[in-house]
């Protein structure tokens, strides 16, 4: 599944929009009225784990939401929260669940993506193998027919 919080996805073609998806997750306000915790103090990024696993959570039910409704990606994601009330927050993701299926690659722009992605060795000046420390692909006896392992005697 697709989760991005821009309003298209570069190289996908949108077949269907299926609607909104939201995901909520409530947590307590004091992370401790969670459950039994440390009270250590050297750990100061406990906060942010903590905050980080409601946003988590919240969209891991936002996709299962919209794999409920068929949707292969989500765009638009956006995070929000509320006050429940003295003890709780609502953390919230939503976004817009869609049907998306890839372009299909164009034979010109498959040769430049080949082209840029793999760098073929360059033969060195006087025919002295690649350039790139690796082994080459002809045999030892030449252009072809033998094996470029000696054999036994």
């Amino acid at each position: 599944m697709l989760v991005v919080t821009t309003n298209d996805l570069p190289g996908y073609r949108i077949i269907e929009v299926r609607g909104l998806v939201v995901g909520t997750t409530p947590r307590p306000r004091n992370k401790f009225m969670e459950g039994v915790r440390p009270l250590r103090v050297d750990r100061p990024r406990t906060g942010e784990q903590y905050l980080s696993l409601g946003r988590n959570e919240a969209v891991e039910r936002m996709v299962d939401h919209a794999r409920e409704r068929g949707a292969n990606a989500v765009l638009n994601v956006r995070f929000d929260h509320r006050s429940v009330s003295e003890q709780w927050v609502e953390l919230c993701a939503y976004g817009t669940c869609v049907v998306a299926e890839p372009l299909p690659v164009s034979p010109r722009r498959a040769r430049a993506r080949a082209r840029w992605s793999v760098r073929s060795p360059r033969p060195l000046p006087g025919g002295g193998g690649t350039g790139t420390g690796e082994l080459s692909a002809v045999p030892a006896g030449g252009e072809g027919g033998g094996s470029a392992v000696p054999e036994r005697r």
